[in-house]
């Protein structure tokens, strides 16, 4: 066949998509917008194939003469270069396509890498065999073998708003069911992604088609809110409130701080059970979940100071839940791009927040112009991680008293850094250099 993938990208799905078709011996075209210097990591590892790369443009041609085209969830529908394909698919839907595992499927607005990645960790540790990916930065289709060899072992997708909305139209135009999950779980939905829909219930409604395919056999945990008791009356599922689910199921500490991790953690132990796990086993395994990257993840101590890198906290209401997960003295690096979110959340931060250090970006200037932000202690805006890092360890290395130093943004990254991963990057570069 020949294939055009659409999107090299860095976080992993236009890689697998192009090493997994060149695998199998079709005809690979990789086409982005971006240049070779950029996309070099990417590049690197797929060298050994014959694979044609398009960079710095699109054309028409590779698009309109593919057998099938391999979308990127970032570009939009109406593209004209995906109107003049015959063929649309995602990565996740060529592996749904081919696969029969039992599926667990996981959305949310925020605390879905969390409660994936714990599930992962839960049933690997009680013996399953579990595969994970989807919008955490792994494509499926770097594990559809194995998937294939043993269609007993569970796979667990993490699924963003964009790959929602791209299955559900693939589903449409090829009038094909791909994704059913034995289980489902929407975390919760936030005032997210404003700048790309029309509203927040336009949001909610891609979130919503991860149940849409289920039936009474399925499973359905969602938020005790108003979306949540909107999505039990729609679904045919059986459904389950993720804060009714018992808590004795953990233990009573974690190594991951902060309510909404708890819950998160929690909702990942009630599946595990579910899948057959004893409760002495899972409740082991989840006292031994370390977390996520760039989620509230720990990156060691420096005298009384702790670092946390939540650099995945790209809205305001996971920054203000970062804050409340510490009671000790937070000196916080936040702000970023504007996403037209509710930025009130900025005037809520708690008094324990001794010092701030602003990154520079649109959502920092909102901030400033219109909450009580301003009048907090603030240094900057900062124009990089350096600067903002080094104001924040000199308020920080002067406490007598343990203490931490939290990057929680609060906002998107593209306007200083190449994403949050590189913005997340950058943080634990400086706590390196302060160890050297």
């Amino acid at each position: 066949m020949k294939i055009t993938v659409m999107g090299l990208g860095l976080n992993g799905g236009g890689l697998a998509s192009a090493l997994y078709f060149a695998k199998r011996g079709d005809e690979v075209t990789v086409t982005d917008l971006r240049d070779e210097t950029v996309l070099a990591p990417a590049i690197g590892q797929l060298k050994e194939y014959p694979i044609r790369y398009v960079l710095g443009q699109h054309r028409e041609e590779d698009f309109r003469d593919a057998d099938c085209v391999i979308k990127n969830p970032a570009v939009k529908w109406n593209s004209p270069y995906l109107k003049a394909a015959r063929s649309v698919e995602t990565d996740i839907t060529v592996f749904l396509r081919q696969t029969h595992n039992p599926v667990t499927a996981v959305t949310g607005s925020k605390g879905k890498s969390t409660t994936v990645s714990a599930l992962y960790h839960i049933l690997k540790e009680c013996g399953k065999n579990p595969h994970l990916g989807g919008n955490i930065t792994v494509s499926p289709l770097t594990f559809i073998e194995e998937a294939l060899a043993d269609p007993d072992s569970p796979v667990i997708l993490e699924l963003s708003s964009w790959q929602l909305a791209d299955i559900r139209e693939v589903e449409k135009r090829t009038r094909s069911i791909l994704l059913k999950p034995q289980t489902a779980v929407i975390t919760n939905i936030l005032h997210d992604h404003q700048n790309a829909y029309d509203s927040l219930d336009d949001y909610a409604a891609d979130k919503a088609f991860i149940y849409r395919n289920q039936t009474e056999d399925d499973r359905l945990i969602v938020p005790s809110d108003s979306y949540g008791h909107r999505f039990a009356a729609e679904a045919r599922s059986q459904i389950f409130y993720a804060d009714e689910i018992c808590d004795s199921i953990l233990p009573e500490t974690l190594i991951v701080p902060g309510n909404h991790s708890r819950c998160n953690i929690r909702t990942a132990a009630q599946i595990a059970l579910w899948a057959g796990c004893d409760p002495e086993s899972v409740s082991r395994a989840a006292a031994s979940f370390t977390g996520v990257p760039f989620r509230l993840e720990n990156r060691g101590t420096v005298g009384p100071v702790t670092f946390y890198n939540d650099s995945a906290a790209t809205m305001p209401d996971a920054m203000l839940a970062a804050c409340r997960s510490f009671s000790c003295p937070i000196y916080l690096i936040t702000g970023g791009t504007d996403k037209n979110l509710i930025l009130e959340p900025f005037g809520q931060i708690p008094d324990n927040v001794r010092h701030i250090s602003l990154l520079y970006g649109s959502a920092t200037v909102k901030a400033l112009e219109t909450t009580a932000l301003k009048n907090r202690p603030y240094a900057g805006p900062f124009h990089s991680m350096k600067e903002a890092f080094a104001d924040a360890w000199e308020a920080a290395s002067r406490s007598t008293e343990p203490a931490v130093l939290l990057l929680s943004p609060g906002g998107s990254s593209f306007e200083l850094f190449l994403n949050e991963f590189d913005r997340g990057r950058q943080f634990n570069d400086e706590i390196l250099i302060l160890n050297e």
